[in-house]
């Protein structure tokens, strides 16, 4: 759904790209698709479109955090920071 190759994945991972295909179950691959998840259910909950929320995640530069992806946040381990910055969007913060 968000178009990323095993190599990509494995990289923002932080995980071998053969623990991507051989151990799917593996711990440090199920974190970060939670992460994942929880990070894209907070972006559809403020753009109310999948695809407006998938792009958003891997596309735009986020000023509070040295224009960085949300995409790049989480692989730094920072999902939090981002789904923070989502809540302040939904409740009224304006930038």
């Amino acid at each position: 759904m968000m178009g990323l190759d095993v190599g990509t994945f494995a990289r923002l991972a932080h995980v071998h790209r053969n623990t991507v295909t051989r151990a799917p179950g593996a711990t440090s691959v199920q974190h970060h698709i939670r992460l994942n998840v929880r990070v894209l259910a907070a972006a559809l909950a403020v753009s109310g479109d999948i695809k407006a929320a998938i792009y958003w995640y891997q596309n735009e530069p986020l000023a509070p955090f040295e224009y960085k992806t949300a995409e790049s946040l989480v692989a730094e381990g920072r999902s939090d920071d981002v789904v923070g910055l989502l809540e302040s969007y939904q409740a009224g913060f304006a930038g």
